[in-house]
């Protein structure tokens, strides 16, 4: 796992995959290498921001969020889950998933009214 974290990290990583352009190519990239970002989706959003935004964060966090050419929260913890599902060695730990897996079942019980 490279421990090294943003410009750098994202420059050692990403150095040979600039034609990345689709959101789940550059998540399931970043899940490749880093195991934080398998269990946080907080933390993986800021490293696809770190690849979108080669120069780091130099924007404040508000003008990142609502610049078009970053992609939403939503579609990167979207596409986290879609490459874990196609991808199971990219899953987060056991503690996490169970976890989700309890959100989603508690959303469903409120979703359904039960």
């Amino acid at each position: 796992m490279n421990k090294v974290i943003g410009q750098t990290y994202q420059y050692q990583v990403f150095k040979d995959y600039k034609d990345l352009t689709k959101i789940k190519d550059i998540v399931e990239e970043i899940l490749k290498w880093d195991e934080k970002a398998r269990n946080s989706d907080a933390y993986l959003f800021t490293q696809v921001v770190l690849y979108v935004y080669p120069r780091g964060y130099s924007l404040p966090f508000y003008l990142t969020m609502t610049d078009p050419n970053c992609p939403s929260y939503e579609s990167v913890r979207r596409s986290r889950q879609k490459v874990q599902e196609e991808h199971p060695e990219y899953k987060a730990n056991k503690v996490v998933e169970e976890k989700r897996q309890d959100n989603i079942e508690e959303y469903l019980q409120l979703a359904l009214g039960k």
